[in-house]
């Protein structure tokens, strides 16, 4: 008993006795998981009870940007986001199609081919559509999410209009959140949901923004959710956007190369000192 069950206990021993089992069926309780037992092993745990939403909102850009400098330098990272891109799209993942008559689906193939071997898929004119499978996984992996925007360029030359937009995560407007819709719904870091809680726009910005050509920050734009394949693996219920891919290494993996620069200039060291022996006796 502590001393607030003792003075508890001199006016009410019913009181008092109802305290000490609640304490004791809670103690007990936590004994039976040693990761839920108090003491100077857990003190430093900070374990919060917020959804996966709330601890992405104010950690997700510094997990990218973290992520983003981890790849570009050190080795180990950069090779695990070039294997896991490899594993997961190869020389590029190509679909299946039937138009239920030979000589349909050969004309879709066909046209889907012509269409996919050329830049003129991609809304950028970079890549072709296996670079863009490539570009979308190491941009899942290294960010944690990716955008695909669907962009519709009518062109009386070209035989299929629909062009793929691939951007970042960094597009999408974060600071639009908490914001009623007139509908009912309600926006919440830059995805707009309706009165149903269904995704229905998502508030992107036409430049990335952190391009410093830019000259002034452009305003985001509303495009609606059936038009955006935002891309990302959802590692809780009801989580809206995607972490980097190893989070939980990083602070690992930053230790192991200080490491590996402190054992090289150790070495350089010394190697750069000598002691040469010499006979005093010689002339």
């Amino acid at each position: 008993m502590n001393l607030i069950d003792t003075i508890i206990g001199i006016f009410s021993p019913t009181a008092q006795l109802k305290r000490i089992q609640a304490r004791t069926a809670v103690e007990l309780a936590q004994r039976n998981y040693d990761a839920a037992a108090k003491g100077r092993r857990t003190d430093n745990v900070r374990a919060g009870s917020t959804s996966a939403n709330t601890e992405l909102q104010g950690a997700l850009a510094i997990l990218r940007n973290r992520s983003r400098d981890m790849v570009r330098n050190n080795d180990y990272a950069e090779r695990a986001i070039e294997s896991l891109t490899i594993a997961t799209v190869g020389t590029g993942i190509r679909p299946s199609l039937s138009a239920g008559k030979p000589r349909k689906t050969a004309q879709i193939k066909e046209l889907f081919n012509s269409w996919a071997d050329s830049i003129d898929c991609d809304f950028d004119n970079n890549t072709t559509f296996w670079g863009l499978q490539e570009l979308v996984a190491r941009c899942l992996f290294e960010g944690g999410e990716c955008l695909v925007v669907k962009r519709v360029v009518p062109n009386p030359i070209k035989k299929v209009a629909l062009q793929l937009q691939v951007l970042e995560p960094d597009h999408i407007d974060t600071l639009k959140t908490g914001i009623p819709t007139s509908t009912g719904g309600m926006i919440t870091q830059g995805i707009e949901f309706d009165s149903q809680g269904r995704k229905i726009a998502y508030w992107l910005f036409p430049q990335h923004p952190g391009e410093y050509l830019v000259n002034k920050q452009p305003n985001s734009i509303r495009f609606l959710a059936q038009d955006v394949l935002h891309i990302f693996r959802p590692k809780r219920a009801s989580q809206l956007r995607g972490e980097p891919k190893g989070v939980s290494t990083f602070n690992k993996l930053r230790d192991l190369e200080e490491y590996s620069d402190a054992t090289r200039v150790q070495k350089k060291v010394a190697a750069c000192l000598s002691v040469f022996v010499t006979d005093s006796a010689e002339p």
